[in-house]
């Protein structure tokens, strides 16, 4: 009868230690998913967050992926002040009321004065990085000799990361002026539509003494750069870095299939490749993703082994009570 007594006593303690163990267990879990939730929502709000601060600066934001378009700006300074700014937005353009155009006109209608010039502009369509050219060819400065103004406009949206070097002024086959770097243009009412880069303007007083340095004599309010004789030839080369790819680059093609006769290869194997079966790579792949142990399969190791050790007991009571 003891012997019995200690054998159902081991019993009841290993029963309340596996059920223990499975409260431990589902509470574990139950606390898991709970952190999961919680860091599921943390991160929906964190990329909500993003993708709200992107909205409002996307219209700021450069596309080092994306293609934009340079052209060339001038004014000159001696009577008629022969304009084309080139900028890529009207507000600041309304000179012209449009954001592309390509003409040199001089006066205002307002005046009764309004003129167009004859002169062809060339735009550049930035690409990548590399060295590309403005210009402007067969112009008809009317006897205009002298240039206030000369710039490359674009629309690349003003910032720190495309940079503008290697700049060379060609004027009638003459390179008047080169730049290391590109002197860019700083004031905001002039970057609503793009980058500027200003190669001669006489209202920047570094700008003139970086130009004087270079030779060019200043006066009145610009440099006597053109023959005004009806065919005045301009461009501007210069070399752009800082997107995410260079110009002109070719597409990589996709790794061709091997050829049928190509004994180098191995034969194609139809529907025998080694594959997992459908059922195998499901539960495969909830392993993988989850790593979480199976809870549910411990809990019904646990059940059964309570009943395998119930019967036991009951076999060794039968036997007690018929001794």
């Amino acid at each position: 009868m003891k012997k019995s007594k200690r054998v159902l006593r081991a019993l009841g303690i290993l029963m309340a230690l596996l059920i223990l163990g499975s409260q431990v267990t589902a509470g574990a879990s139950e606390v898991e998913d709970t952190a999961e939730g919680t860091e599921a929502a943390a991160e929906e709000t964190a990329a909500e967050q993003a993708e709200a601060e992107g909205e409002e600066t996307a219209e700021a934001t450069v596309d080092l992926n994306g293609t934009y378009t340079a052209t060339l700006g001038i004014q000159t300074c001696n009577t008629l002040w022969i304009t084309r700014f080139g900028y890529f937005n009207a507000d600041i353009d309304n000179y012209y009321g449009t954001d592309k155009f390509s003409v040199l006109k001089s006066g205002s209608e307002s005046s009764g004065n309004y003129l167009e010039h004859a002169g062809t502009f060339n735009d550049a369509a930035i690409a990548g990085n590399g060295t590309y050219t403005v210009s402007l060819t067969n112009a008809d400065f009317a006897g205009e000799k002298s240039v206030s103004q000369l710039h490359i406009a674009t629309n690349i949206p003003n910032n720190d990361q495309i940079r503008f070097t290697d700049v060379k002024v060609k004027i009638n086959g003459k390179t008047v002026m080169t730049f290391d770097e590109g002197y860019m243009e700083i004031e905001d009412k002039f970057l609503a539509g793009g980058m500027v880069v200003l190669c001669f303007n006489n209202w920047r007083n570094e700008l003139k003494k970086i130009v004087q340095d270079k030779g060019l004599y200043i006066e009145g309010s610009g440099i006597e750069l053109l023959r005004g004789d009806g065919n005045d030839n301009i461009e501007i080369t210069f070399t752009v870095s800082g997107f995410a790819y260079d110009k002109a680059e070719e597409p990589v093609a996709e790794e061709a299939a091997p050829a049928a006769n190509d004994t180098n290869q191995p034969a194609e194997t139809g529907d025998t490749t080694d594959e997992k079966s459908e059922d195998t790579a499901v539960y495969d792949a909830e392993t993988e993703e989850t790593g979480e142990t199976d809870y549910a399969t411990i809990i019904i190791i646990a059940v059964a082994v309570i009943a395998v050790i119930a019967v036991i007991a009951a076999v060794l009571l039968g036997k007690r009570k018929k001794e």
